[in-house]
């Protein structure tokens, strides 16, 4: 879609001396948590190092197998949460700077960070990640595994993107919640699809800041 933006509530952060340079298992547990991300549809980006200083679009920024972080990216991140913002960190975070150098300091403690859950790679990941996003997400979609889904927006519209990867064949209702934007209401929802020569209108609920629909 022409000059839409993607809306997400999530930013991974793939550190790259803790992709490159550290033990394996950290980067793999950076694409675990990814994957859980895209399989339970949760609104979410991957940023990379000199991204940090984009954080404020995001409502949390999950830490997971970042054990290499320079001083200025872990002073980005404690202004992100110092300025509203949430994290929400998996497993061990900064206990190397980007040389791979151990540090002696533990970083984004609750002393420091008001905003924060942290658990291990064996606890609930997903249930951990919409506890630091306010147990709500821009995005909701009930559908079985293999359905991916995007939301994006345009000036005066939300798109939400369906795409089945499924090889048993098409899913039916399917319900969709979409946030509607402070001060906007719904005035129609509309399905289009390859498969349909014309668009199709939708029935929808709107209710405390959220459009249901189902598909």
């Amino acid at each position: 879609f022409r000059d839409a933006t993607v809306i997400a509530d999530v930013a991974v952060l793939r550190s790259f001396p803790s992709q490159v340079f550290a033990d394996a298992s950290h980067a793999t547990l950076t694409a675990r948590v990814e994957q859980l991300l895209i399989d339970n549809r949760v609104p979410f980006q991957i940023i990379y190092d000199h991204q940090l200083n984009r954080l404020g679009r995001f409502r949390c920024l999950v830490l997971a197998g970042c054990v290499a972080l320079s001083d200025r990216q872990i002073s980005q991140i404690e202004q992100y949460a110092q300025s509203g913002g949430h994290l929400c960190i998996v497993g061990p975070v900064a206990t190397h700077d980007e040389w791979m150098f151990p540090r002696e300091e533990t970083y984004f403690t609750d002393e420091h960070v008001a905003d924060i859950v942290r658990v291990t790679d064996r606890e609930d990941i997903l249930a951990a990640i919409r506890s630091a996003c306010g147990d709500h997400l821009s995005l909701s979609v009930d559908a079985p595994l293999g359905l991916c889904t995007e939301l994006t927006e345009q000036s005066n519209r939300r798109l939400v993107h369906l795409v089945n990867y499924r090889s048993t064949g098409p899913i039916s209702d399917v319900t969709v919640r979409v946030e509607v934007p402070s001060g906007k209401s719904v005035k129609n929802v509309i399905l289009a699809s390859p498969e349909r020569k014309e668009e199709a209108a939708l029935t929808f609920e709107e209710h405390d800041g959220t459009v249901t629909f189902i598909v």
